[in-house]
């Protein structure tokens, strides 16, 4: 088995300003299967942060980073590929060949095996410099001289950032066919949802205190849990988007649920989906609508400054301008107003 277990750890980058506190997290993965968990979270959340502990470039001012197996070896593959001009395309890929400790960890068989999984034979074999290689080839390059040292762990930061949708599409596919055959446990940061549901077997995301911007604790799921009922309120809002539906709700006197018209007022969110919605003229939630677009209507209740997108089928005879009522028929969840689901 492998693992990572994070115990009570704190970590600023200037004192007083805490990245993560009192930061707990485990995971693990069995030997022979490989495994590929999507790491996301706000941005500044502490995600690369994350990772620069994980290999020790930075140390935790308290708490520890336990591992098996003790002393791991680790492959980091950063958002933009790090290659070096002045050696040739093949000397790059075998670089850990010919590098220091790592010599001895590097598989010339696997070596070879990558090389025609990853459809690399020709770049290779080409007399083409690193210059000219194109954004996917390059982090192909860069997986293929991360992966031949056998790594513990894979630890990829954004890798797709700057490919084109059909480069991507293919560099994705690649990575969870090779994880698989390799048995790989993989940490993966990402910003997009789709990249996470294309390839990841779990979704490990970074919970953070609006007020203070630090890391408390985390949220661990499957990606379709994520997909149906993110466990956070700000995953919600990714998963969701464009059509978020959040709605800040409190009870009044009487007891009636009503939206809250101030953050004070906020007793829980409710997540709603298009079909637990009606429309109506003259009773319900007031909304204004906002803008639209061929796929997309904006909505706005003035009072919680709460925005919807509506898909355009929904109101496709209003207006921008045109005041519009929300009935709420069900919701799909509930969270609290620190943004954990309840429900």
């Amino acid at each position: 088995m492998k693992s990572i277990h994070i115990k009570n750890i704190d970590f600023a980058y200037k004192k007083g300003n805490s990245v993560f506190q009192d930061f707990n997290l485990h995971l693990s993965q069995q030997e022979s299967e490989g495994k590929i968990i999507a790491l996301m979270g706000a941005s500044g959340s502490g995600k690369s942060t994350l990772l620069k502990l994980l290999l020790g470039i930075e140390q935790p001012v308290s708490g520890s980073i336990e591992m098996l197996p003790v002393n791991p070896v680790f492959s980091y593959v950063p958002q933009e590929a790090v290659l070096f001009e002045h050696l040739s395309t093949k000397d790059n890929a075998r670089y850990f060949q010919f590098a220091g400790g790592f010599k001895k960890r590097f598989n010339k068989g696997l070596y070879t095996e990558l090389i025609e999984s990853l459809g690399l034979e020709d770049v290779i074999n080409s007399k083409k410099t690193v210059l000219e290689l194109s954004g996917g080839q390059k982090q192909l390059l860069s997986l293929l001289r991360a992966l031949s040292i056998e790594p513990d762990f894979l630890l990829l930061d954004e890798p797709c950032n700057g490919l084109d949708a059909e480069v991507k599409r293919a560099f994705l596919n690649k990575l969870r066919e090779i994880t698989q055959r390799y048995g790989l446990f993989v940490l993966y940061i990402t910003h997009h949802k789709l990249e996470a549901q294309l390839i990841a077997d779990d979704v490990l995301y970074l919970v953070q205190d609006k007020k203070t911007g630090t890391v408390h604790n985390s949220a661990l799921a499957s990606v379709q849990i994520f997909i149906d009922k993110p466990p956070v309120m700000h995953a919600a809002q990714v998963f969701r988007f464009p059509d978020i539906k959040l709605l800040p709700m409190s009870i009044n006197e009487s007891g009636k649920i009503i939206i809250a018209k101030n953050e004070n007022d906020i007793a829980q969110y409710w997540l709603v989906d298009d079909k637990d919605i009606s429309i109506d003229r003259n009773d319900g939630f007031p909304f204004k609508v906002i803008s639209k677009s061929p796929m997309y209507v904006v909505i706005r209740h003035e009072a919680s400054a709460t925005e919807w997108m509506l898909p355009n089928s929904l109101l496709k005879a209003n207006e921008a301008g045109e005041n519009i009522f929300i009935k709420i028929n069900n919701k799909s969840a509930v969270y609290s107003k620190y943004g954990i689901l309840l429900n």
